[in-house]
């Protein structure tokens, strides 16, 4: 059994391989993009990464500051604030 399951993990693993580099990486890849598109692809995921990351932590502060999540806080004090 356990040659099998190593057998199925790695076509599992050779699919998803196959599905990302077929849904994010162009066609014609690297021949059809510039030759700094790896590293502008790079850069361009963390800043991405870091908005939605500032976006999640500005609506967690917005959210606190209108008094939910405080069990003392009441749902007209929280509606006024905002």
């Amino acid at each position: 059994w356990g040659t099998m399951l190593v057998r199925v993990v790695r076509r599992l693993l050779m699919m998803m391989r196959w599905w990302l580099w077929r849904t994010f990486v162009p066609a014609g890849y690297p021949s059809s993009v510039a030759e700094e598109y790896l590293e502008y692809q790079l850069w361009d995921s963390v800043q991405a990464l870091c908005s939605y990351l500032r976006s999640i932590l500005s609506t967690k502060a917005l959210l606190e500051a209108a008094g939910v999540g405080q069990g003392a806080a009441s749902a007209s004090a929280a509606a006024s604030a905002a």
